[in-house]
């Protein structure tokens, strides 16, 4: 093929068919790989565009959807600006595997923290007896999961 530099090259886009001289494939429409956050599943039940939530943010919907998709880290400074719009605690913003709390969680967390003093201290005491129940959780390699 001639170089791109050279007037052969030219010749040859000037006679290539239309169609084929920029055929892209599309984007595909959902993501082929694991979600890295609960950001677009938030954003898609609450109904809102990139641009809203962009907005509550003071960002650009680019950066947005870099949150969503893992190109951009979401550090504790997005997660305290997402959790404000999406009125949630910054870790819920996580997934479970990578410590948010399912909505059963919260619920006993935020209930732990409104009940009395005495109330409280049974439950931690419940709690401990539970310790020798649980098992060991599975530790998973974020960088592994975002290659995949």
């Amino acid at each position: 093929m001639a170089s791109p530099l050279s007037g052969d090259f030219y010749k040859m886009v000037d006679r290539a068919p239309i169609g084929n001289v920029l055929n892209f494939p599309t984007m595909p429409k959902k993501l082929s790989f694991l979600p890295l956050n609960r950001l677009r599943a938030l954003r898609t039940a609450e109904g809102s565009s990139l641009a809203t939530v962009a907005a509550s943010c003071n960002t650009t919907a680019a950066q947005i959807q870099k949150l969503e998709t893992g190109e951009r880290e979401l550090d504790y400074g997005w997660m305290l600006r997402l959790g404000k719009h999406y009125e949630m605690p910054p870790a819920d913003l996580l997934l479970e595997e990578d410590g948010g709390l399912t909505p059963l969680e919260r619920h006993f967390i935020d209930t732990l923290r409104e009940v009395p003093e005495a109330v409280r201290e049974m439950l931690e005491g419940s709690f401990e007896n539970a310790q020798k129940h649980r098992v060991k959780p599975e530790v998973i390699n974020l960088e592994e999961r975002k290659a995949s």
